[in-house]
């Protein structure tokens, strides 16, 4: 069991509808009526280690070079779509359920898709394989 599922059986457990992990702030869980803040907060080292418990090798490179990555996670009851957004020496995690649990193509390699932040600047997403548009072709390995 990963550190960051402790923060998912909160989800569960309060319903809510994501989580958002940012470096050396509270620890907010999402709800359709607000976001409701925990007392806890998570530092910089923590959520970087969290995040390398969890995330593929495409996606930790890029975040390396300071690119926004995104990942599905697989919980310990459900599976969850995790968008890691680098700040400098900040990162910023939101987590929500995964849309559509039936179609996760677990444990097989991710593609890189190019992303445009609201900044102007490039970065690479990995996207599971079973979500990737027909257009990108095959993933070699």
């Amino acid at each position: 069991m990963s550190r960051i599922d402790n923060y998912l059986q909160s989800v569960e457990r309060f319903k809510a509808s994501g989580l958002v992990l940012s470096s050396n702030a509270n620890v907010v869980l999402r709800f359709p009526a607000g976001d409701k803040q925990a007392t806890q907060t998570t530092s910089h080292a923590q959520l970087q280690s969290m995040v390398r418990e969890i995330a593929p090798s495409g996606s930790m490179a890029a975040l390396e070079q300071g690119a926004v990555a995104k990942f599905v996670y697989r919980g310990a009851n459900d599976s969850y779509d995790v968008e890691v957004r680098p700040s400098g020496a900040n990162w910023k995690v939101i987590v929500t359920p995964a849309v559509d649990d039936d179609s996760i193509a677990l444990g097989e390699p991710a593609a890189l898709e190019i992303e445009r932040t609201s900044y102007g600047s490039v970065g690479k997403t990995a996207t599971p394989e079973s979500k990737r548009p027909a257009s990108m072709g095959p993933v070699s390995t």
